[in-house]
């Protein structure tokens, strides 16, 4: 296995622990810029119901997560 996969591996299992969808059902991952996008979650969300590790971004609701991926899509 290349060290490049072992990465990406541990990485996912990392994001999934973090993240576990059993209380982060909803994923959306963005490409750059996620001080911005914290900014935005700040101010039109509720804290406690997103959360952010790098790129990716999980929301409680599914309301949310659409708001979200629209906005920066």
């Amino acid at each position: 296995m290349e060290l490049q996969e072992y990465a990406k591996i541990r990485n996912e299992e990392y994001l999934m622990r973090v993240l576990n969808k059993r209380y982060w059902p909803h994923h959306v991952s963005v490409v750059d810029d996620t001080g911005a996008k914290e900014r935005w979650c700040y101010e039109n969300l509720r804290s406690a119901d997103w959360r952010n590790v790098g790129t990716y971004f999980a929301f409680k609701s599914g309301e949310d997560a659409t708001l979200f991926a629209l906005r920066w899509s």
